[in-house]
C-alpha cells in the first residue's frame, strides 16, 4: 500500500508533536491509543482518549488542526495519512508554510529531498533574480 503511511507518537504531558498546521494535499487520520487529550480543528476543539478515532481533512486553514496532550501520562496515538508528494502545509499561528517533495517512505516532511520553509505573504515577483528575463 504505497499510497498509505502510518506514524506513532508518545507526546508527554502538556506538549503536542506538531504546531497548528493544516496539510493541502494530504488527509490524516489519528487513533488514540492511550491517554488523553485536545483536538482543535477550525474553531472546534474536542476532548479526546484511548479508542477515539479523529479525522483531519486535507484543506485550507479552516482545517488546521492540533493534538495536545492534556492528561499526565503519555499520550500515545498513531496517525495514518496519504502519502501525496509533493504536500503543501500552513501553519496559520504563526503565518509559516511547508513545501515538502520527495518525501522518503516512512518519514516525515522534514526528511524530503526538497523542502523549503517561508513566511505567508512573502512573495517575490515571479520574475526575480532570473537573470535575461522579462516580464511580460
Amino acid at each position: 500500500m504505497s499510497d498509505l503511511g502510518a506514524q506513532y507518537f508518545e507526546v508527554p504531558a502538556g506538549k503536542s508533536a506538531f504546531p497548528r498546521h493544516n496539510h493541502h494535499c494530504n488527509e490524516e487520520f489519528f487513533v488514540i491509543l492511550a491517554g488523553s487529550g485536545k483536538y482543535r480543528m477550525g474553531d472546534r476543539e474536542w476532548s479526546v482518549g484511548a479508542g477515539d478515532v479523529i479525522a483531519a481533512p486535507a484543506g485550507d486553514a479552516s482545517t488546521a488542526h492540533r493534538l495536545t496532550n492534556t492528561g499526565s501520562d503519555d499520550l500515545r496515538y498513531l496517525v495514518i495519512s496519504t502519502r501525496h508528494d509533493p504536500d503543501v502545509v500552513e501553519y496559520p499561528d504563526s503565518s509559516k508554510l511547508l513545501v515538502a517533495a520527495g518525501i522518503p517512505p516512512g518519514q516525515g516532511l522534514l526528511s524530503a529531498r526538497f523542502r523549503h520553509i517561508g513566511w505567508l505573504g512573502q512573495d517575490p515577483d515571479y520574475w526575480a533574480n532570473e537573470p535575461g528575463a522579462e516580464a511580460e
